[in-house]
């Protein structure tokens, strides 16, 4: 698990690079406080001698120090962030009509964006099939997700009221067939690779608001789509 240094019996001279650098490296010849010659390749025969330290980078040949590599980090991961921003901004214009009527929620946290389906003109009341009027919705979200890159986790999650019918015999049900609804649509006419897609049921394990009043358990019945690059 932690590497192995393989010691093999020389038989002729060490095959360097070059003949002047020090213990036969081939071009680095930072000193180094053990006289240690190690051997970067699995190939026994070809000339990869390197003295000091394996892990150190080479700044010689173009490699970055560890303060040059995390800021390239920090710029890289902001400018994502920013990309993550947008990509939310333009989902809050396309269904802004929705987010007004109270129908879904987008919210953006760092690299991650979350459109909230709530139930409220999205599903009857106890029931996993969409509303007929809820689907330009869907459409509108299905040529949106085209632009947006990664996975797509669909999370189903109810209020703590137990429910049991003909069709779900518990609240788990429920959460995973809305979310299979979601998917399915979604995933019509093969404008999106479901193979981004992932399926969750919830049920009443991950309120969005304490189940105490009507309203918050309104809120807490819901389909999360998550888009994760």
């Amino acid at each position: 698990a932690f590497g192995v240094q393989n010691k093999v019996k020389v038989m002729d001279i060490p095959k360097g690079t070059s003949i002047i650098a020090k213990e036969f490296s081939p071009g680095k010849t930072t000193p180094t406080q053990r006289k240690t010659v190690n051997q970067f390749t699995t190939e026994t025969t070809k000339p990869s001698l390197r003295v000091g330290n394996p892990t150190a980078p080479d700044l010689d040949n173009g490699e970055l120090n560890d303060a040059q590599t995390q800021k390239l980090l920090e710029e890289k991961l902001q400018a994502l962030i920013l990309q993550t921003k947008a990509d939310a901004e333009k989902l809050r214009e396309l269904l802004k009509s929705d987010i007004e009527d109270g129908k879904i929620d987008i919210e953006a946290n760092q690299r991650m964006i979350t459109v909230r389906i709530r139930e409220k003109g999205s599903f009857p009341s106890g029931s996993a099939e969409l509303n007929a009027e809820f689907m330009p919705v869907m459409e509108t979200l299905r040529d949106a997700l085209r632009d947006i890159d990664g996975k797509i986790s669909v999370e189903g999650h109810t209020d703590d009221v137990p429910i049991s019918s003909a069709r779900f015999k518990s609240n788990w049900g429920l959460s995973a067939s809305r979310a299979l609804s979601v998917t399915h649509e979604l995933t019509k006419a093969n404008v999106l690779d479901s193979n981004r897609f992932m399926i969750v049921g919830h049920a009443d394990t991950q309120p969005f608001k304490p189940n105490e009043s009507w309203q918050n358990r309104a809120m807490n019945r819901r389909v999360e789509i998550i888009i994760t690059p």
